[in-house]
């Protein structure tokens, strides 16, 4: 029942809007974003109970907490940007948030203190910046009297295409971000053996286009009844990129035992994987 659930919700998410996502859009709308800088130390952040707390980052990170933290604290990671919500209230607890892809100048991790307590505060998500980012004020600038430059910086393909589908699986609507040029294109769907060996099955939901890349959104479900880690090497085919939601999963029938991994190609999944991956399905 667990997995049919899960799958229909993630088949909602890919072809239209949540209503209640909607409502929440119209309802609650997005508070302004305190700002802090990354200064090796780490930063506290508490949280209200019961209540979202959107936490946006310079870049998409893999999050490191303790188990014990896991039945109180939900979370979902949107490549760059993690929403916790405490189910309870708890003493200080130090998390890591590893990029995932560090590249020159960047941040490797960040330290958070978090904390959860009973509170009617509202709740204002938080985004983490470099010092780098802080170069323009340092220098003096001052605000320009003509219209706000608005351009982005240029992202990388495997970049738009992993934090739009983690978007579009996870995410309320509210937070969702608009993506130009990226494409919903045909592509296989259900069952394959993607992963070697037989601890995992996993399933194909759905494959996006970007420029000369693709995207495709697979479920993982851990077949057995032990704790499983995913290695993301161990997916079958020519993938550029490899990037997860969760990579460990707990046993079979625990109601935790399912992830979504994206996979990156330089062409559509059934060309980027082997034939005896495509005769294996079912």
């Amino acid at each position: 029942m667990i997995r049919r659930v899960f799958t229909f919700y993630c088949l909602l998410c890919l072809s239209v809007p949540l209503a209640l996502s909607q409502q929440n859009s119209q309802a609650q709308p997005v508070a302004e974003s305190e700002v802090v800088y990354w200064k090796d130390a780490p930063i506290k952040v508490v949280l209200p109970v019961g209540k979202e707390k959107p936490i946006k980052l310079p870049f998409s990170a893999n999050l490191h907490m303790p188990q014990a933290l896991i039945p109180v604290l939900g979370f979902t990671n949107l490549n760059g940007v993690i929403v916790f919500q405490a189910k309870q209230s708890f003493k200080p607890v130090r998390i890591k948030l590893v990029n995932r892809n560090p590249q020159a100048g960047e941040a490797s991790l960040f330290l958070l203190d978090i904390t959860a307590l009973d509170s009617d505060v509202p709740v204002r998500p938080l985004e983490i910046r470099v010092p780098g980012q802080m170069v323009a004020q340092a220098q003096g600038q001052a605000p320009s009297s003509g219209p706000a430059n608005t351009t982005r910086p240029i992202e990388h393909p495997y970049s738009v295409l992993s934090r739009f589908v983690y978007q579009r699986l996870y995410a309320p609507e509210r937070l969702w971000e608009t993506f130009s040029g990226v494409q919903s294109v045909q592509t296989l769907k259900g069952y394959y053996p993607l992963y070697e060996g037989g601890a995992f099955a996993t399933h194909v939901l759905g494959t996006w286009r970007f420029r000369d890349y693709y995207a495709t959104a697979i479920r993982v479900e851990n077949r057995t009844n032990s704790v499983r880690e995913i290695d993301p090497r161990a997916f079958r085919g020519d993938f550029k990129a490899r990037s997860g939601h969760i990579y460990s999963l707990m046993p079979h029938g625990t109601g935790k035992d399912m992830t979504a991994f994206v996979l990156i190609s330089d062409r559509p999944l059934e060309q980027a994987v082997p034939d005896y991956v495509l005769a294996g399905s079912r």
